[in-house]
């Protein structure tokens, strides 16, 4: 099997995308969103195996991640001093880049833009949360958050306190963030496919948080087996390789890949 990688750039983003050339007919799309100070070619290797199973899947970067390398530890340093109103823009226009990636592969021969998915990984999560609360379109129809959370401020605040900051969301941006936060604003999240995998010993996601949002969604659903929770026993906030399994698994079920 032969995958190709290809990059392009339309309405000021660069995307890329990985798929089997030789797929006939129209294929589900999956949008991968990466971390926090991460990349899209860091998805490069989770687009491969969705690639293998049938899926046309794309990937950008987030907003101010442009260009940002896995290895560069000088932009990763300045990504975890950055001001809390730019940590909110990144998850706000992040949020809104995922309908912009749909209108531009909306045309693309290969893609069925009625069957499509999301995945997030760790910030990549809280980004499809944030999605989901408020900016779902309806050709997107199933979703899975990998180490992300609904609870955005618990999420941000751990996250800069792993990297050396002892208090970084003041008064303001809690306040922005409360207005915001998808756990509060998914009640109208009903019967939508939604896949949840977390680690039970993650120190930036409480397990607590995503059973207490689990259990609030599970209550708006009809039909459970659309709403899915799994936690695994040990990991910490890293990504294992079932996880993946899992998703390519999630997919198949919801989106009816080849």
């Amino acid at each position: 099997m032969s995958i190709a990688i290809e990059e392009k750039k339309s309405e000021g983003m660069c995307t890329i995308s990985i798929f089997d050339p030789g797929m006939s007919g129209r294929i589900p799309m999956i949008i991968l969103v990466h971390n926090f100070a991460g990349s899209k070619e860091n998805m490069i290797e989770y687009g491969y195996e969705f690639a293998k199973e049938g899926f046309f899947a794309v990937t950008f970067d987030l907003y101010n991640h442009r260009d940002l390398s896995a290895s560069d530890k000088k932009k990763e340093f300045d990504f975890f001093n950055l001001p809390p109103d730019e940590t909110l823009k990144i998850l706000t226009e992040s949020t809104s880049f995922i309908n912009r990636v749909i209108e531009i592969y909306q045309s693309n021969q290969k893609i069925m833009s009625n069957k499509i998915g999301l995945v997030g990984f760790s910030f990549g999560g809280c980004v499809v949360y944030n999605y989901l609360a408020g900016n779902r379109i309806p050709g997107i129809k199933s979703a899975v958050s990998i180490l992300g959370s609904p609870n955005i401020i618990n999420f941000i605040n751990k996250l800069f306190v792993q990297s050396g900051r002892h208090m970084y969301l003041g008064e303001n941006e809690l306040e922005i963030l409360s207005e915001i936060q998808p756990s509060h604003n998914m009640h109208e999240l009903k019967d939508f496919p939604l896949l949840m995998i977390n680690n039970m010993d993650d120190e930036i996601v409480p397990i607590q948080d995503i059973r207490k949002s689990h259990e609030e969604l599970f209550f708006n659903y009809t039909n459970q087996d659309l709403l899915r929770l799994i936690e695994f026993r040990a990991g910490g906030h890293r990504i294992k390789p079932v996880m993946m399994d899992e998703v390519i698994l999630w997919f198949k079920k919801f989106l009816n890949a080849h």
